[in-house]
């Protein structure tokens, strides 16, 4: 039976929670308002950990570093989200974060996905990170409004850094065809991309051809 250590910053866990868990065949541990006692070196019985916090705070990335580094998922239980935060929580791929009010198959999903190695898929470029999970892009640790196909192209771009992508190539795996488009789409959104996320030295054209994401310096 795999077992989940919950380390509460208040007892403000949900019992049904807890019962759902166990009902799923989870063994449950848990910690109360006990962070500066917590023995790390024996938190590899554990094979997850829920950190039940309200608000993510300076004093809480110590212990999911701690934690971290004993190689254990962890998911994150926020009351409210902030984007900053997020993105601390997320900077190690084995993390996760739920707000609440969740429904409990939701974090029953997220706790079989982190057991089962099915990490967060983050990239980072500069000052941008990308969330390929969720499908959300960060500059500056702001939220980046990208539209689908401009999202798209840019994680395209970004799995691709240095290599030229050629328009045909473009089209087919992110607009799914194989042919010349009669409008200039890729062109636009190439300019979209450059306006929103600031790399207009950074996305580079080669005429004619495509386009590509040159390595940072």
């Amino acid at each position: 039976m795999k077992k989940i250590l919950i380390i509460e910053s208040k007892k403000n866990i949900s019992k049904q929670i807890v019962d759902f868990l166990q009902e799923n065949n989870y063994e449950i541990h848990i910690i109360y308002n006990e962070f500066e006692k917590i023995n790390y070196t024996e938190l590899n019985s554990y094979d997850i950990i829920l950190l039940n916090l309200e608000v993510f705070q300076e004093k809480d990335i110590e212990i999911l570093n701690k934690i971290v580094k004993e190689g254990i998922p962890v998911i994150v239980i926020l009351d409210k989200v902030i984007d900053d935060n997020i993105i601390k929580i997320l900077k190690n791929g084995n993390n996760d974060y739920i707000v609440k009010p969740f429904k409990k198959t939701d974090l029953l999903t997220r706790i079989n996905l982190r057991l089962k190695q099915d990490f967060y898929e983050m990239y980072q470029y500069k000052n941008i990170i990308i969330d390929a999970t969720k499908k959300i892009v960060y500059k500056d640790n702001k939220k980046v409004g990208l539209r689908l196909k401009e999202y798209q192209l840019f994680l395209l771009l970004i799995k691709n850094v240095d290599n030229i992508l050629s328009k045909r190539e473009i089209l087919s795996k992110v607009w799914g065809i194989n042919v010349e488009l009669k409008t200039r789409t890729i062109d636009y959104h190439i300019q979209q991309l450059r306006k929103k996320l600031d790399l207009k030295n950074d996305i580079i054209t080669i005429s004619k051809i495509g386009y590509y994401l040159r390595k940072e310096k």
